[in-house]
């Protein structure tokens, strides 16, 4: 059985699209919606030839903790597969199955799956984007052709299939880290545990990356934009994942460089620049000072 779990926040009325997408390649669908403004008329609108599980939670509780309850329920109607969604998602034509093959495939060679991704297509620009993975001081970009699957470093949260078994070995999403790295952590645990994590070479999915877009001037490139509330929660995640035992300090350093790069270049482009700067330094007092004790996963 392959249950979807999908977890919405205000949604756009293209989620009704998305289920009907979803119900089409999985056996049941667990929606779990944050605290969205209108969450009685969620449930009545959203309809499905398969019966959807609703989780109405009275507040935001992060993407984390709803992936986790989606989980959960996904355990208590026998799943043994997961397939992770947002709303922001349009499945490609049989997705699911595709990805199931090429799991299959893999276990067959005897490799050690973790996880298995969809190759993504950016909604607005409408190119792929390619899966990454670190081989030294150089991070290596695969744009997956059509005949091999890529081995990845992550792949993110939407539309990660997974064996139920991997989760009960691995665990859940670390819910403290609320939104952003979500993804990035859990498979670097997996990954730690021998798993791999792979990028399909044929399940696509397109996806809407980052919330606003701006032009570079002089050149055809858009960059996303994201939010200050987004900046605090990019900088201090990476902070607290860069200081779990299966992050090496190279990675942890790179990738802080990277995001301080990139929240740098955003705020040229944005008018909100000194609250983007108040959740950079937020972010980092945060990070430093305030990480989770209590238990993981």
């Amino acid at each position: 059985m392959i249950v979807a779990i999908v977890v919405t926040f205000n949604p756009a009325e293209n989620i009704q699209y998305l289920l009907d997408r979803t119900s089409e390649q999985v056996d049941e669908i667990v929606v779990v919606d944050n605290g969205s403004s209108d969450q009685v008329c969620i449930a009545k609108t959203t309809s499905s030839d398969k019966e959807i599980h609703y989780i109405l939670n009275a507040e935001n509780r992060g993407l984390s903790t709803a992936l986790n309850q989606g989980i959960k329920k996904a355990l208590e109607l026998g799943a043994l597969h997961l397939l992770l969604l947002d709303q922001d998602t349009s499945l490609g034509e049989n997705m699911v199955a595709m990805l199931i093959r090429d799991e299959q495939e893999l276990l067959a060679q005897g490799e050690k799956v973790g996880v298995v991704g969809p190759r993504l297509i950016d909604v607005q620009s409408g190119k792929h984007i390619p899966f990454v993975r670190s081989e030294g001081f150089h991070r290596v970009r695969s744009s997956c052709s059509q005949k091999a699957k890529s081995i990845a470093d992550h792949v993110i949260t939407s539309g990660s299939l997974i064996n139920i078994n991997v989760i009960h070995d691995v665990g859940l999403m670390w819910e403290p880290l609320f939104v952003d790295y979500i993804d990035v952590e859990w498979c670097h645990r997996a990954r730690s545990k021998g798993y791999k994590v792979y990028g399909s070479a044929v399940a696509e999915m397109q996806h809407d990356i980052g919330e606003k877009r701006h032009a570079i001037p002089f050149t055809s490139r858009q960059i996303p934009i994201h939010s200050a509330f987004r900046v605090f929660y990019l900088v201090r995640n990476l902070i607290w994942v860069s200081r779990l035992p299966y992050f090496t300090r190279f990675w942890g350093i790179s990738e802080f460089f990277r995001i301080v790069a990139k929240i740098s270049v955003e705020a040229l482009f944005h008018n909100e620049r000194f609250a983007r700067i108040k959740a950079l330094k937020s972010g980092l007092w945060h990070g430093m000072t305030n990480f989770p004790k209590d238990k993981m996963y």
